[in-house]
């Protein structure tokens, strides 16, 4: 089987605006926290922030497919309540499945250190109805990359992280859209297990990690 992956440079509204109504099986994606980090779109104001989740939550609800999921991870500070609250209008809220990092404490707030990250389960409708290869708990345990010595993003996932949460929420041959890939670990994960890919990445610097990474995992994948 040869898996499909498309990639895209630049403002990912711009490329789903091109994608089919109900055509992608799974999204799984890692937004700008609006947190202040130095990425296009995390350091606005509060209305800027609305305008921004709620257009491309608006594309992703269009571009899905019937009770597939939309897994979108996000931040546990402050930002979570008016990032559940907006997309609360537009998408079907499901699940809060926290992502426990064992070797990280970093960002304290007051006295509590922060060692997990929200991962939010959304379907476009209401119900959920979709096959899988794998059960999970609602609370996955991996470590943070601290610094990968091949490349360097600022809030990269693990591989395996990625590959348990596409395993548990599509099957071989479905569409996963990722419209922030940053280093590309979803798509590497996501054709490593059979599945087809598309992923849109504003920053060049971070696309070219990307498109390096994906192309690597290709090359070694036809060597065998």
């Amino acid at each position: 089987m040869n898996e499909k992956c498309e990639l895209f440079l630049g403002d990912c509204l711009n490329y789903m605006k091109t994608m089919k109504d109900n055509s992608v099986d799974l999204v799984l994606t890692d937004p700008p926290y609006n947190i202040g980090k130095k990425f296009d779109n995390d350091n606005l104001n509060k209305k800027e922030f609305e305008l921004f989740t709620k257009n491309y939550l608006r594309e992703i609800k269009r571009i899905s497919k019937n009770k597939k999921p939309i897994l979108i991870f996000f931040n546990t500070g402050e930002s979570l309540a008016d990032f559940i609250s907006i997309a609360k209008e537009i998408l079907k809220f499901k699940k809060y499945i926290n992502w426990y990092k064992p070797n990280d404490c970093s960002f304290p707030l007051g006295s509590v250190l922060r060692k997990s990250e929200a991962l939010l389960l959304f379907s476009k409708e209401g119900a959920l109805s979709y096959k899988s290869d794998k059960n999970i708990h609602d609370c996955l345990i991996f470590n943070k990359i601290i610094r990968d010595r091949t490349f360097w993003h600022p809030t990269v996932k693990e591989l395996p992280l990625l590959e348990t949460i596409i395993l548990a929420f599509s099957k071989e041959g479905d569409l996963v859209f990722d419209p922030f890939i940053g280093s590309g670990t979803t798509g590497v994960a996501a054709l490593k297990l059979k599945r087809n890919f598309i992923g849109c990445e504003i920053n060049k610097e971070y696309f070219e990690i990307a498109k390096k990474r994906i192309g690597e995992w290709e090359k070694q994948k036809r060597l065998f």
